[in-house]
């Protein structure tokens, strides 16, 4: 894919952007992670994988093996699998990669043994679902609003 069509495809996520904005944050580890964690253990449960060495992150240790295989930059891997990069370089005089690069850098270099056409993908109930999702968090927010601006108003 040519850099100026996955720019093309990638216009709704701004940069910075949350890439799953439905997603929401534990409130005791500060991160998104719980969710999709807890969602993909129910699953393989009903898998019946029981290996408790196979859990969600393990697609991180796995990405990033693969793409350090390839020979993608270290501060590329780290970003796009959710690490810090923690030089003064990375976190002081520069910016992140952007969702395209990652696409054309990180991304395109993952293989997996794995057919993914022969796997169904409700991609309409996946887009519901999410949309669902993004409105029951935005009335949440402004429910939380209320409040203030009855406070501000006073």
């Amino acid at each position: 894919m040519s850099p100026s069509a996955s720019n093309h495809r990638l216009q709704g996520v701004p940069f910075g952007g949350m890439l799953f904005p439905y997603l929401t944050q534990d409130t005791k580890k500060q991160n998104f992670s719980g969710t999709p964690s807890e969602r993909f253990g129910n699953y393989l449960d009903t898998l019946g994988i029981t290996d408790k060495r196979k859990v969600f992150h393990s697609f991180r240790s796995t990405s990033n093996n693969r793409l350090k295989q390839q020979g993608v930059a270290e501060e590329t891997r780290c970003q796009f699998i959710g690490h810090e990069h923690d030089t003064v370089n990375s976190t002081v005089y520069s910016e992140d990669h952007n969702v395209a690069y990652f696409l054309e850098h990180a991304a395109s270099k993952l293989s997996f043994d794995v057919d993914f056409d022969k796997i169904p993908y409700p991609r309409d109930l996946i887009v519901k679902a999410t949309k669902q999702k993004l409105l029951i968090k935005q009335r949440r927010e402004n429910h939380k609003k209320v409040p203030e601006e009855r406070a501000n108003s006073k």
